[in-house]
């Protein structure tokens, strides 16, 4: 099952992160295993790139891809692959146990990304500016909008605790729109500024157009 692609800037090649079933020599389901490949456009030649990894996503200048590791017990863990000279860093540490959505500023200065710490009784949660959003339902794991400058710890920028959050940026590389399970919101960089935009939203990937005509 294909999780997300990704387009080089130059065009010519696409990230795939895709899950595979795995089953045992009887056929039973063992689960599934996560994919990264590259599809070299004018070759047509697939490449895996990583394992164990997915959402995988170029990085404005195509130097550098930002992926979610997977370890064995299932925690994950944000890196930067320097395709260069194809070393990853990690960004995240063991606290963000899920990881998703990464995605550069226009400018490729910020990298912003959704994470969470786990149930509510795994780990403490700040406390939510109720005045603003719901708490979010009981049932689903609450997560929050992150960002990392390239150095040192990524910062939180939201504390809603919602679900299934989508974000890009806007082309002032200082703005994040971003919709969840119970709504829309726009925030800047620097966490300031929450602005909700709708009640309700369906979170199914969103994009900028810059020009709709």
């Amino acid at each position: 099952m294909i999780k997300s692609a990704s387009w080089k800037p130059d065009g010519r090649q696409l990230l795939v992160s895709y899950d595979k079933a795995i089953y045992d020599k009887d056929g039973n389901y063992r689960g599934t295993k996560s994919y990264v490949e590259l599809l070299d456009i004018g070759t047509r030649r697939t490449t895996t790139l990583l394992i164990d990894a997915t959402d995988a996503v170029w990085s404005p200048k195509g130097d550098k891809i930002a992926y979610v590791k997977i370890d064995q017990s299932g925690k994950q863990s944000l890196w930067l692959l320097e395709i260069a000279s194809h070393s990853s860093k990690r960004i995240t540490e063991d606290s963000l146990t899920l990881i998703g959505n990464p995605r550069f500023s226009p400018d490729g200065q910020l990298l912003a990304f959704a994470a969470s710490q786990g149930w509510p009784s795994q780990a403490r949660m700040t406390k939510r500016s109720s005045e603003l959003v719901p708490v979010a339902k009981a049932h689903v794991i609450p997560w929050d909008l992150w960002i990392w400058d390239g150095e040192g710890e990524p910062r939180r920028l939201t504390t809603i605790g919602q679900d299934l959050i989508s974000q890009i940026w806007l082309p002032d590389n200082q703005t994040l729109f971003f919709i969840t399970d119970l709504g829309a919101y726009q925030i800047n960089a620097r966490g300031q500024d929450l602005r909700k935009i709708r009640l309700r939203a369906t979170p199914r990937g969103i994009t900028y157009i810059s020009n709709p005509n």
